[in-house]
C-alpha cells in the first residue's frame, strides 16, 4: 500500500472518530441542557449507548493495542519492501560439475582457505 493510500486511509478514519466523538459529546450535551420529552427520552438513551460504545472503540483503537499493532505491521511492510528491493546474485561455482544419479552418494573435500 503506498503511502498517499495510507495517508488517506488515516484521515478518513481520524474524521470519523472526531465525528462520533462530536456526537456523543453533542447527545450528552442535549441530556444535560434540554428537557427531553418523555416519548424521546428512550430513543435519546438508546442513541447514547451506541454512541458510548463506538467512542469506547475509538480510544481503544487509536490508543490501545490496535495502535502499537498498527505500528508493528508498518514496520513489517517497511522491511518487507527493502528486502524485495535487495537481490542476492549467487554466481555458479567455478569447477567441475557432477551429476549425481538418484541412489549414488558423492564425498566432498573441504578446501583449507587458511593459507590464502
Amino acid at each position: 500500500m503506498s503511502d498517499a493510500n495510507r495517508l488517506a486511509l488515516n484521515l478518513t478514519g481520524t474524521v470519523v472518530a472526531l465525528l462520533v466523538v462530536s456526537l456523543f459529546g453533542g447527545a450528552i450535551f442535549a441530556l444535560v441542557k434540554f428537557d427531553v420529552p418523555q416519548a424521546n427520552q428512550n430513543a435519546l438513551l438508546v442513541l447514547l449507548g451506541a454512541l458510548t460504545s463506538q467512542v469506547s472503540n475509538i480510544v481503544a483503537f487509536f490508543f490501545g493495542s490496535s495502535s502499537s499493532d498498527k505500528s508493528k505491521n508498518d514496520t513489517i511492510s517497511k522491511l518487507t519492501e527493502t528486502n524485495a528491493a535487495q537481490t542476492l546474485t549467487i554466481s555458479p561455482a567455478s569447477g567441475p560439475t557432477a551429476v549425481i544419479e538418484p541412489g549414488q552418494t558423492a564425498t566432498v573435500a573441504a578446501k583449507d582457505t587458511a593459507g590464502a
